[in-house]
């Protein structure tokens, strides 16, 4: 079953460069880092393990920033949706002054 045009429209693109591409790109750096620590190698040797997995880091970043895009889209047109068939319930009515909501009050002293 196909998606609705509207719920299409709402996701958009997904940015290449989102803050989970760079920030998952830089804990595949960092595990790269850790494990020529823990294998008491120099931190910068094995630069092409460097690239691999700063590179597998951001495409799995990529997946996550897309997954949350298309998961607040949805979340977004359910909800649009709902008030769109509810109108009832969703008056739009003149905000109260907090005066008119408390009580008046008078320190004694």
């Amino acid at each position: 079953m196909a998606a609705p045009v509207e719920k299409r429209e709402i996701a958009g693109q997904v940015k290449i460069f989102n803050k989970y591409t760079l920030m998952c790109a830089g804990y595949g750096l960092a595990s790269s880092f850790v494990n020529n620590g823990l294998l008491r190698r120099p931190f910068l040797s094995g630069g092409h393990r460097h690239i691999a997995a700063s590179v597998i880091g951001g495409v799995i970043g990529y997946f996550i920033g897309r997954f949350e895009s298309r998961a607040l889209a949805e979340k977004e047109f359910y909800i649009q949706d709902y008030v769109n068939r509810h109108p009832e319930d969703f008056t739009k009515e003149q905000p109260k002054k907090l005066s008119e909501i408390t009580q008046r009050w008078l320190p004694v002293r």
